[in-house]
């Protein structure tokens, strides 16, 4: 009797490509550092695998210089479309900004917009490190895709090219926003929040208004906050 089948929880792996059923993959050296030693996973068991939009079962089977290889068990599978969910955020500290990627991630974020703002106290971009905390926040959750992270030297940079979804501007002692779409583009500043001329270019690129109650929340708070509130598709 052969290993059970991938349930809720099970591990899951980035792969450069899948193949077919039988075929061996190897896992790169950071999954394998993950599946070997810091889950100890033992020979037999199941895992999940992705890459290139599809999806498929494999076992580990072996150990070879140190590199996890899985056999695949399944035929590769469309992963499913994620709902447009843009977070155009301003330079925060460090410690915010890793939070916001991270637990965006885990709400459903497919696109974070970085950008520098006229009140960011931070100073420099690091979209390859950024990328990587996304990347490790979606394999951590189980999601099937992993979003974008892109930096801008500007707000009017960041604004360019939006997709054509509904627009919201977090601001303190607006609106209680309660939206009626699992999709959309959240905006919002760094730690000293939006300069003026910030939320007057957000206006005039079709942003509306929206507030998240009396209190005023942190940076990474309110993307958090606002992410939780979008409808579950």
């Amino acid at each position: 009797m052969g290993p059970p089948a991938v349930g809720a929880g099970v591990r899951r792996y980035p792969v450069q490509a899948l193949g077919k059923i039988g075929d061996r993959l190897t896992l790169d050296a950071t999954a394998s550092h993950h599946c070997l030693v810091v889950c100890v996973t033992p020979r037999g068991t199941r895992v999940m695998v992705y890459g290139e939009g599809t999806q498929a079962e494999a076992e580990l089977v072996d150990v070879e210089h140190g590199r996890a290889v899985l056999e695949q068990r399944t035929d590769p599978v469309a992963q499913e479309a994620s709902t447009e969910r843009v977070v155009v955020v301003g330079l925060t500290r460090k410690p915010a900004l890793e939070r916001i990627l991270r637990m965006g991630t885990e709400l459903g974020a497919t696109v974070f917009r970085v950008f520098v703002a006229r009140r960011s106290v931070a100073r420099g971009l690091h979209p390859e490190r950024w990328q990587r905390i996304a990347a490790s926040s979606a394999q951590q959750c189980g999601r099937a895709d992993v979003p974008e992270v892109c930096t801008f030297g500007s707000l009017q940079e960041a604004l360019a090219d939006l997709p054509d979804l509904p627009r919201f501007v977090l601001a303190p002692g607006a609106p209680t926003w309660h939206p009626e779409q699992a999709s959309g583009v959240l905006m919002t500043g760094p730690e000293g929040g939006l300069h003026g001329d910030e939320l007057a270019l957000a206006l005039a690129e079709r942003f509306t208004h929206a507030g998240l109650g009396g209190s005023t929340l942190r940076a990474d708070t309110a993307v958090v906050a606002a992410l939780a509130r979008l409808p579950i598709p």
